[in-house]
């Protein structure tokens, strides 16, 4: 009513996502699959690639574990947060 956001726990997306859904144990070719990476989890988790000089090294191996990754899939989607000015994130740092 006071024109601020609510804020909200996010993690609880997962299971909103996934109710109902089971996983396979193995991914077959004969079925649809996507892949869906956290992007920032993925940077974080490769650290500083061995030998990495350029932006364009980082991104090479950073491409290569997603394709890697994603290899029994028939889609793969890399998703990062982004915080706009006008979001729960920004009233929060006001605060």
């Amino acid at each position: 009513m006071n024109g601020t956001l609510h804020t909200e726990n996010k993690a609880i997306l997962a299971d909103v996502f996934t109710e109902g859904i089971e996983c396979p144990q193995v991914i077959s070719p004969e079925e649809p699959a996507c892949l869906v990476i956290d992007g920032q989890a993925l940077v974080v988790a490769l650290g500083k690639p061995e030998n990495a000089v350029t932006f364009g090294d980082f991104a090479n191996r950073y491409a290569s574990a997603v394709v890697m990754a994603g290899s029994n899939y028939q889609l793969i989607d890399v998703v990062f947060d982004r915080y706009r000015e006008e979001t729960i994130k920004s009233s929060t740092r006001i605060r």
